[in-house]
């Protein structure tokens, strides 16, 4: 045998069972590049990288839903949380309104404050819907559409409708809004 040859078998060899974990009674073909193209297409090989692969994209799936996981913390704090399903007549300083998102759908919750007062309202999760307000009484006000944050002047005892929609299938279940008074 020429050492090209020699030095080709070895490598063979060695690659066979310590690289590739193949079992020692494989047999090699007299042609070297002829073993290592065989070596490289037999099933163990592809197995390994088929595991590979599902292991990446069970990893990835696993990141993307960790990443996009919103925030969910409504009960932990002391900001009370109201409910949207009946009318809420001089709510405290702070609070927490949560509406169910669903497709295609309206929630609404109405709020009458007792002065005239200056409220920050912010949306702590579900940017991606759609939460307006509109003053029952005055029908020429165009709905007031609050993105992420936003500080509004409210009358006394005039009936605010705060509503909330997604114009797309949700990603979360519901929307969250916190309100708090500012002096």
């Amino acid at each position: 045998m020429k050492p090209l040859q020699i030095i080709c078998k070895r490598l063979l060899i060695y690659c066979r069972d310590e690289v590739f974990g193949f079992a020692k009674d494989l047999p090699l073909l007299p042609d070297p590049l002829l073993s290592i193209s065989k070596l490289l297409y037999l099933y163990p090989v592809k197995q390994r990288l088929r595991n590979i692969l599902i292991s990446g994209v069970v990893l990835f799936t696993i990141a993307s839903v960790l990443l996009a996981c919103e925030r969910r913390d409504i009960v932990f704090d002391d900001i009370p949380v109201l409910s949207i399903s009946s009318d809420i007549v001089y709510p405290p300083d702070s609070f927490k309104l949560i509406f169910p998102l669903r497709y295609a759908y309206q929630e609404n919750a109405r709020i009458i404050f007792d002065t005239v007062s200056t409220w920050q309202i912010e949306k702590l999760n579900a940017y991606s819907s759609t939460f307006s307000l509109i003053a029952k009484n005055d029908s020429s006000l165009t709905p007031v559409i609050i993105y992420d944050r936003k500080t509004l002047q409210f009358e006394g005892n005039v009936i605010y409708e705060f509503l909330a929609e997604t114009n797309h299938i949700p990603s979360t279940l519901y929307l969250m809004v916190v309100f708090r008074k500012r002096d």
